[in-house]
């Protein structure tokens, strides 16, 4: 059996990819201008924590392509 992709399967793949990493590094981009690095506050360390605690929930609860089976703090409620 042969498992290479035709053009246009590699095509479509590369696109995809594309969005992928666009869509991480703007969601890194969102991360880091909510804690700058120079940020010594307990206080808004906490924040940033919560902030990201729950931004992951959102994004783990999305139904995936993928069969992995993600559990949230909501599904184990």
């Amino acid at each position: 059996m042969k498992y290479a992709l035709n053009e246009r399967e590699r095509y479509t793949l590369r696109k995809d990819l594309r969005k992928m990493r666009i869509a991480q590094k703007a969601m890194m981009l969102k991360f880091r201008a909510k804690f700058p690095t120079n940020c010594t506050s307990e206080e808004r360390r906490q924040d940033y924590l919560d902030y990201f605690e729950h931004e992951s929930l959102k994004v783990a609860s999305h139904h995936l392509d993928s069969d992995d089976d993600y559990e949230t703090k909501e599904d184990m409620k």
